[in-house]
């Protein structure tokens, strides 16, 4: 008895398959679902993506700036240092 009421689910779902893809969505429904797919990809591509990179490129930016800034400031003394002396 399971087997048949497993048969007549499977056949029904078939059937509500076809009628769904005969009968389809009207063509501006399909181009705004599309849009609107399209702008959570790229709001989570940006978020997810796009600003961790951004932030750690920045953060090696600075890192190199003051690695930079800290060695010219320890030659500026070297140079005070033999002046002085």
């Amino acid at each position: 008895m399971e087997n048949n009421i497993i048969t007549t689910s499977e056949d029904m779902i078939i059937e509500t398959a076809e009628v769904a893809s005969k009968r389809g969505l009207p063509r501006g429904v399909k181009i705004a679902i599309g849009a609107g797919i399209t702008a959570t990809a790229v709001y989570l591509g940006y978020r997810f993506v796009v600003k961790p990179v951004v932030k750690k490129i920045k953060a090696a930016q600075q890192a190199s700036e003051e690695e930079t800034d800290s060695k010219k400031t320890v030659i500026v003394a070297a140079e005070d240092k033999k002046e002085t002396a």
